[in-house]
């Protein structure tokens, strides 16, 4: 993974000139980069919102509890390999809960599965609206018709729920203890809940964006957020050190400099910048949480 990241990184800074990019950094409108990192931490905030709607079945938790959680889960993945901050928030939340691991785990593993039908929902608005050639000409009869087979999954899947639980209660008794979870996760009020929480949280996420491109001197695009937001996301999905270090780098300089147009230099202290206002707070903030959930659970062992 370091030689994925640092390959990444090569290639997202080659042809770098030191000199105009730490002029660009000197230039920043820092009251506007602060904005965004404000945008940043009302994300993890949002995050913990949508986190609580989907854990009500189960238990009803502390906003506070869920966003420290949030928090905590960023703070291990940018700093410890394989993801493993989504295990630490899953235990410390168990913990917290006196819930079982696994359900607490497949509440985490359905908001991932939200977060990729976002980025599907934002990649076909892009598409749909912006001209990309490298994909197919009929790229929009192809999304099109992905659209509609996932609709009608979804459909099917909420006709059929009470099956769908009875047949995995049976093959995995050990496992599928949350019935009631999983009865009210397939239900359509419950889904637009869910879409209307993650619509709000990816919205935070754009607004970051704009507000860190305005700091190096950018127009306000929506185009290229909304292409922003897709491929970051895919440079968080490729295997690469913590934090997705270079993989995120070479998403947005990619992006704005060969797909966008955008001179390379600005490009490349943007992906700095856009990378740094969100790894700094979730990081700093996440390590605070950290130490503190570690007292909190040492206390409750000790009363135990």
């Amino acid at each position: 993974m370091i030689l994925i990241s640092a390959s990444a990184l090569a290639i997202a800074f080659h042809n770098t000139d030191i000199s105009a990019l730490a002029q660009i950094g000197i230039n920043l409108n820092w009251p506007i980069l602060s904005l965004a990192v404000l945008a940043s931490v009302g994300s993890v905030n949002l995050l913990g919102l949508r986190w609580r709607q989907i854990l009500q079945p189960i238990a009803s938790a502390p906003l506070g509890l869920l966003v420290r959680a949030q928090y905590i889960g960023l703070f291990g993945n940018n700093v410890f390999p394989f993801r493993a901050g989504e295990f630490m928030r899953a235990d410390y939340v168990r913990k917290q809960l006196e819930k079982g691991f696994i359900s607490v785990l497949a509440t985490i593993f359905f908001e991932r599965l939200l977060d990729l039908l976002c980025v599907g929902i934002i990649f076909g608005i892009l598409i749909v609206t912006t001209s990309i050639a490298y994909l197919p000409l009929d790229y929009e009869a192809y999304y099109l018709a992905g659209a509609l087979l996932f609709t009608g999954i979804v459909i099917v899947f909420v006709q059929n729920r009470m099956r769908i639980i009875n047949l995995l209660a049976r093959r995995f008794p050990n496992t599928v203890g949350g019935k009631e979870w999983l009865s009210e996760l397939l239900t359509y009020r419950a889904i637009w809940s869910y879409l209307l929480l993650s619509a709000m949280v990816w919205s935070m996420y754009a607004l970051r964006f704009q507000l860190v491109l305005i700091s190096v001197d950018l127009p306000i695009d929506p185009g290229l957020i909304a292409l922003l937001l897709v491929a970051t996301a895919a440079g968080f999905m490729i295997p690469a050190a913590p934090g997705a270090i270079g993989t995120y780098h070479m998403a947005v300089v990619f992006s704005m400099h060969n797909l966008y147009g955008i001179d390379l230099i600005i490009a490349q202290a943007a992906s700095i910048v856009l990378h740094l206002s969100g790894y700094i707070p979730s990081t700093v903030i996440g390590f605070i949480a950290f130490i503190g959930s570690s007292e909190v659970i040492r206390d409750a062992g000790k009363e135990n």
